[in-house]
């Protein structure tokens, strides 16, 4: 009868101790079967976290049993693997205290020698003025150059410079001639017909303080010395600056087209055009024609 309870109580007693041994300290509990083999594959997790086996049990529980994985506080650093070489930690420079720091001087072959004088031919670009500069003083004003043509206008119709000391346009208005010998004029000429009368503009005229000259022309009379003699007025010095006017523009314009043609040799369409500005009418025909006529006999005879 013993001997019948002695290997139970023998498998009784094995089965207690093994349960002991592998019960954990703190939580009274056992982690799973170990593997059967110590030469399983290991697991490779994170660096963060330590290399365990795959079943990793409770901590602090027994490891006396054969087969049983290593806690990991033994296992230290993971191992590298074959064919890796590990990578030396950084290194971390030391700061020097706050406020410290200040730079270096350059050495001497670090210093740049200052650019000298350019001496070469080279062009070189000017360094353009600031924009809020005072405007330079006026120049003084050449009392005899003849003002421009917006300065007149006004006063006196049809206005227009001719040359540079030489202006033209129709009669002026009462004002006009104090305009221009307040403008440094010194002379008029009147280009009229018989007909007209200039007895009030002669006075008019001289009481300004100009020089008062007339022309008399007309279709009958016109001819070649006419336009000479008017040429000869118009390019004297001593009468400029000087202003050429007549009532209605066509006798002036006339000859102003003969004296661009026969004086300046400019072509016909540009005297004709700049003659047109000054008075001339291209119409051949009605109180005109006669005009014409007188016109083209005197280039035919040039």
């Amino acid at each position: 009868m013993m001997t019948r309870w002695i290997p139970l109580a023998a498998s009784v007693a094995l089965i207690t101790a093994m349960s002991v041994g592998c019960r954990c300290h703190t939580c009274n509990r056992c982690p799973p079967s170990c593997p059967a083999t110590v030469n399983a594959p290991p697991v490779v997790v994170p660096r963060a976290q330590y290399y365990q086996p795959q079943a990793a049990p409770c901590p602090g529980c027994d490891r006396s049993l054969p087969g049983a994985a290593v806690p990991p506080s033994a296992l230290g650093q993971p191992p590298a693997l074959p064919g890796v070489s590990a990578a030396p930690p950084p290194v971390v420079a030391e700061r020097p205290p706050a406020g410290t720091w200040q730079p270096a001087p350059p050495s001497a072959t670090e210093r740049r020698p200052s650019p000298g004088p350019d001496e070469s031919n080279r062009a070189k670009l000017n360094i353009p003025e600031p924009m809020d500069r005072p405007p330079p003083p006026p120049e003084d004003v050449d009392a005899t150059r003849p003002p421009a043509r917006d300065d007149l206008a006004v006063e006196i119709p049809q206005f227009e410079q001719v040359y540079d000391r030489v202006a033209a346009g129709l009669q002026p208005f009462p004002d006009g001639f104090q305009l221009l010998a307040a403008k440094g004029y010194r002379s008029v000429l009147h280009i009229r017909r018989e007909s007209e009368d200039a007895s009030a503009l002669r006075p008019s005229v001289e009481s300004k303080g100009m020089k008062y000259q007339d022309l008399v022309v007309s279709p009958a009379t016109l001819n070649r010395e006419t336009v000479d003699r008017f040429s000869r007025m118009v390019g004297d010095t001593a009468l400029q600056p000087i202003f050429v006017f007549d009532r209605k523009g066509q006798l002036a314009g006339a000859l102003w087209y003969l004296h661009f043609r026969l004086n300046d040799g400019l072509p016909e369409q540009e005297a004709r055009r700049r003659a047109v500005r000054l008075g001339l009418d291209e119409d051949p025909r009605g109180e005109n024609a006669e005009l014409w006529l007188a016109i083209n006999r005197i280039l035919r005879g040039a």
